[in-house]
């Protein structure tokens, strides 16, 4: 079975967060990486475009619906 890990960045917090606690944030997410390619789990990784882009698929009364929202 493969999942899918999502991670979402909150761009009002990071703008609000000083350089060392964004470097925290990002050797956060780094260390992540690295423990799920050094347990075999890591399969690939894609940057997404900005939740201002973003359209999400909601089933909804039998069909498929399109909203223009983020999905984080």
């Amino acid at each position: 079975m493969k999942f899918v890990c999502l991670g979402c960045l909150d761009k009002d917090a990071l703008g609000k967060a000083g350089r060392r606690e964004q470097q925290k944030m990002v050797e956060a997410c780094t260390d992540f990486d690295q423990e799920l390619h050094a347990k075999g789990h890591f399969a690939a990784g894609f940057a997404l475009q900005d939740t201002s882009a973003a359209t999400t698929i909601r089933w909804q009364g039998g069909k498929a619906t399109l909203v223009r929202r983020p999905f984080c």
